[in-house]
């Protein structure tokens, strides 16, 4: 895309000065024409600078037309790429959350498994918690 770019840059200049070297021919015919007395041919050729002129003033606005265009896919592959990037961070939010989900339903379960235990994961119980345990003194549901 950048190569054509380019290419039109270089093609809209060319261009240009090839209308300012057609416009100055012609004036310089229209010129010849007036000096030597055909006036009729002078009218004619006055006619097509003015034509050329009109022409060479919308140049500026038809560049420009065709810069947007240029854009155009370039604008839509961003705006594909900013779509996607959101579609890519909404979707991490979704796992992040899962996986939240999960670590709180682990550590649930964790504490029912052992009620009077840690809540860290991973962790047996104390020895203090084993010995209390095996002697039934302390904690649980019977005492």
């Amino acid at each position: 895309m950048q190569q054509q770019q380019r290419a039109g840059e270089q093609l809209y200049a060319a261009g240009g000065g090839l209308v300012d070297r057609q416009l100055r021919g012609l004036q310089n015919l229209r010129d010849t024409q007036l000096s030597l007395g055909q006036t009729e041919q002078a009218l004619e050729t006055d006619a097509r600078v003015r034509q050329m002129q009109s022409t060479a003033q919308v140049l500026p606005e038809l560049r420009a037309m065709g810069l947007r265009e240029e854009q155009r896919p370039v604008e839509s592959i961003r705006e594909a790429m900013s779509v996607g990037e959101l579609e890519r961070s909404l979707e991490l939010a979704r796992a992040q959350a899962a996986q939240n989900d999960l670590l709180r339903m682990q550590a649930l379960m964790q504490y029912f498994i052992n009620p009077g235990g840690s809540i860290a994961f991973g962790q047996g119980p104390t020895a203090t918690e084993s010995q209390t345990r095996n002697t039934g003194g302390g904690f649980g549901l019977f005492k």
